[in-house]
């Protein structure tokens, strides 16, 4: 698939408009007409052809539809839907704004002395990215040499 869109909540679009558009403009009303025809109908030839009790026939046919709308609904969610929606993987600094999360990079980079609040958050994201993790190791002993 081509590029997608991001967005904050870690889930990356890759169409999913297009795709329930089409669902609710094409699928979902085409599927009503048949349904309701195909019930209407089902339910003439199960229960004989009773002119004064077409409405029985009517909601036997809109049984038909609520039910295949449903798991029509549900198939086409799972094949099309979801196909259409990848989450992404989520670090730990998911939940920090973004001076926080600026802080615990210069940590990570030893640009900053750590935090120790900050140190379960800090490696955590340094081991997440192999990148990250080897500044973090490395520079361990840095800090704690100059400490006073």
């Amino acid at each position: 698939m081509g590029q997608g869109h991001a967005d904050p909540e870690g889930i990356t679009d890759y169409g999913i408009g297009k795709a329930v558009r089409s669902y609710f403009l094409l699928y979902l009303p085409a599927g009503v007409i048949l349904l309701t025809g195909i019930g209407f109908l089902l339910s003439v030839l199960v229960f004989g052809n009773m002119r004064e009790q077409w409405s029985m026939h009517l909601v036997m046919g809109l049984f038909l539809t609520s039910l295949g709308t449903g798991v029509g609904g549900f198939i086409y969610a799972r094949k099309k839907v979801n196909a259409q929606v990848r989450p992404q993987r989520s670090g730990a600094l998911i939940w920090l704004d973004k001076l926080e999360k600026k802080n615990i990079q210069k940590q990570i980079y030893c640009r900053i002395l750590p935090v120790p609040e900050h140190l379960t958050v800090a490696r955590g994201a340094a081991v997440q990215r192999s990148g990250k993790a080897w500044p973090c190791i490395c520079s361990s002993g840095r800090h704690t040499c100059s400490l006073p």
